[in-house]
């Protein structure tokens, strides 16, 4: 393709246009002090829209020549019959030449690209092409993060919300998904308590047929989390509780059952009585702690006290 190489007042510049924009960062720093070593290397490409230019590559080394107050800046132009597929395909390659692409990036690329395309082959071969990821499940996966709301985004950005929860926040609305990755964000929630909460969400809201916005604000989750009287801890279990508590109803019964007997049988910190998990067995385990044979010979003395005590009786019945 041949461009015009011109140099363009900024004022012509459609600077808040973003239709061909990939890049996720917005730091220009880097950019500011190789402009002022040795000028511009790699002019921006544009493309003329009516009476003014439009940003197809080079948004941030745009953004770098405005802080150094520059009025004019070298451009390439595009022709102006250039069709959206082409100058997608140049702001793609302008972006993958100069780094590897976080998630977001690919995402926007992906979704760009995906509105050109007839239909899904086409998207996979041209992806590929680009130098875009080619796998077909991959590619699914990631092409709809972009679309997210976007505090999501910035969790995503930051490496605080996986591809796989990425996808998973896809299946919510935009209130639950942004609530949701404040829950994340500000409680710090590994991978699988984010996963748990998701789970728990969808089971409820399928089986009481309302909404996940619903649920959420009916179990107070924007209270818990401006609650300032609780640290993160208090409020991931009370957020993680609540929820459990409201999909397992059963469940949560025969938990507060086991805790009440199991506190009256004063075993002690060393000795430790468990559940199975999720209460769908008959076996308990139990665990002790010693350094020598006089406190093992203690334990087994609270533990033979134990076997007469009526709370532990109603443990074994609630199983």
């Amino acid at each position: 393709m041949s461009y015009r190489m011109t140099a363009l007042d900024l004022t012509v510049i459609a600077l808040e246009d973003d239709t061909y924009r990939i890049t996720t960062s917005a730091a220009v720093e880097d950019l500011i002090k190789s402009i002022q070593h040795v000028g511009l290397i790699n002019p921006p490409v544009l493309l003329r829209k009516q009476d003014r230019y439009i940003i197809v590559a080079g948004f941030r080394r745009i953004a770098a020549m405005q802080k150094l107050d520059y009025r004019q800046i070298p451009v390439k132009v595009m022709p102006a019959e250039s069709l959206s597929l082409e100058c997608i395909r140049i702001a793609i390659t302008d972006n993958i030449s100069q780094r590897k692409l976080d998630l977001l990036e690919i995402s926007r690329a992906l979704a760009l690209l995906d509105k050109c395309m007839e239909d899904r082959e086409r998207l996979y071969a041209e992806a590929q092409n680009l130098g875009l990821p080619g796998n077909h499940h991959l590619i699914e996966k990631i092409i709809g993060i972009c679309r997210l709301p976007h505090l999501t985004q910035a969790g995503i950005y930051q490496n605080r919300i996986s591809l796989n929860m990425a996808v998973e926040l896809q299946g919510f609305d935009s209130f639950t998904g942004n609530l949701l990755t404040r829950v994340f964000m500000e409680l710090k929630l590994n991978q699988n308590k984010q996963r748990e909460i998701c789970s728990h969400l969808k089971e409820i809201a399928h089986r009481e047929k309302r909404s996940t916005q619903e649920i959420l604000l009916s179990e107070d989750i924007p209270e818990v989390l401006a609650d300032k009287d609780l640290d993160n801890l208090q409020k991931t279990r009370a957020v993680r509780l609540n929820l459990r508590r409201r999909r397992f109803p059963n469940l949560s019964l025969s938990e507060e059952s086991f805790q009440r007997n199991l506190r009256k049988l004063n075993l002690g910190s060393r000795i430790s009585l468990l559940p199975p998990e999720y209460f769908e067995g008959t076996s308990l385990k139990l665990s002790m702690s010693f350094k020598n044979e006089t406190e093992l010979k203690e334990q087994i003395d609270i533990l033979n006290k134990t076997l007469t005590n009526p709370h532990l009786t109603k443990i074994f019945q609630s199983r």
